[in-house]
């Protein structure tokens, strides 16, 4: 697959099966993909290219028929790079959401800089 064919499935893939989360209170955020094909997320995670991809085995629970492994990656750098990457991909609502990541980071960057200056 090309570059541009590549994005387009990462981001097919995230769009259905992924989440962005937000942790003001803990001051970051991540991305993460859980699926119950190893092969697909490995490929994923191949794909990202990431500083630290973590992918985590999740067996099943009772009321799940298959195990499932879960992707995710927290570092600002990596999670920014693949929302930048992905985004023109996204349908409104996970493209609002991406955006308030980038939001967050940007106002988390000004604050860190007014506090800099009053100290």
């Amino acid at each position: 697959m090309t570059q541009l064919a590549d994005t387009a499935w990462m981001s097919g893939l995230f769009e259905g099966e992924g989440s962005i989360s937000i942790s003001k209170k803990k001051g970051y955020c991540y991305l993460q993909l859980v699926s119950t094909d190893r092969d697909v997320l490995m490929k994923f995670a191949r794909l990202a290219n990431c500083i630290n991809n973590k992918i985590t085995y999740c067996p099943r629970r009772p009321h799940q028929t298959k195990d499932a492994w879960k992707w995710q990656v927290g570092n600002e750098k990596d999670v920014t790079r693949l929302l930048d990457m992905m985004l023109p991909y996204f349908g409104d609502r996970r493209a609002h959401k991406a955006l308030d990541v980038f939001d967050f980071y940007n106002d988390r960057s000004i604050n860190k800089t007014a506090l800099k200056h009053l100290g």
